[in-house]
């Protein structure tokens, strides 16, 4: 029999009383409430209490990752336009736009990892009232092996399933070609099924105006009158206007960016 929402409430009200009794205070405060009863349905109060000292985990161990952070490699990472947020789906969602051809080897697979997570957490931070997920949209055409890294698989599984659990509300997979397959074969394993059901394959990736709530949100490389790629850094890009503009200064005067500046508040 499906949960009622006066089960789930009964269930929140049982995880935050478990949280107390064992002095965790601050988890009841790491997620809405909202998204903790996303978290509760189909599982026990004792196995979301597990998720959410797992997501703590996740969060304490970033903030200590960025001290050895390249920071020359992220501005590299954030000019380079392969990763950005931008708009928003039908549903409200934030989007965080991947261009799976502009992955570089040469870059540890560990960064791109942390930059994955500081543009997820970027999004939470800025979801509209009542949201809980966001979206991926991931550009596949002219991808190829070498944009591929079994090491980044595996660490991005990871995060996705532990420190992000049930927050990808969609994966739009654009223009999938042979190479996409073996990647996914690879990753699909690593996936919790629910999170699998979430991959829609849209083969003309210039229908992705279909999925999004105001079309001039579209990245100009995935609209069908463009002249190619000419990626431009957005507007509302959710990376700081004052790390961007700080670390371009100080790049050039051979200055170390601040790692505070990176610093994410949960």
């Amino acid at each position: 029999m499906p949960e009622t929402e006066a089960d789930l409430l009964k269930k929140l009200e049982q995880l935050d009383a478990l949280c107390i009794e064992r002095d965790r205070r601050e988890l009841i405060q790491l997620c809405s409430q909202s998204y903790r009863i996303k978290l509760l349905k189909g599982r026990t109060v004792e196995k979301v209490y597990g998720k959410l000292v797992l997501i703590e985990k996740w969060r304490i161990q970033w903030e200590s990752d960025l001290e050895s952070v390249d920071l020359h490699e992220v501005q590299k990472l954030i000019e380079s336009g392969e990763l950005f947020s931008k708009g928003f789906d039908l549903e409200g969602r934030p989007i965080l736009w991947v261009r799976g051809c502009l992955y570089n080897n040469s870059v540890a697979p560990e960064l791109y990892l942390r930059y994955y997570q500081y543009c997820f957490d970027s999004m939470i931070r800025n979801m509209p009232s009542g949201v809980d997920e966001f979206v991926m949209a991931i550009d596949c055409t002219d991808i190829k092996t070498f944009n591929v890294s079994v090491t980044f698989i595996r660490g991005f599984a990871k995060i996705l399933e532990e420190a992000y659990p049930e927050r990808l509300g969609r994966a739009l997979i654009l223009g999938p070609n042979l190479i996409f397959k073996m990647f996914f074969n690879f990753l699909s394993p690593l996936l919790h099924a629910s999170t699998r059901q979430k991959v829609l394959l849209i083969k003309d990736k210039y229908d992705i105006h279909q999925y999004i709530e105001d079309k001039r949100d579209v990245p100009q490389f995935l609209r069908s009158n463009g002249t190619g790629y000419s990626f431009e850094l957005p507007e509302n890009m959710l990376i700081h206007d004052e790390v961007r503009s700080a670390s371009r200064v100080q790049l050039r005067r051979n200055e170390s960016v601040s790692v505070q500046a990176l610093r994410i508040s949960f």
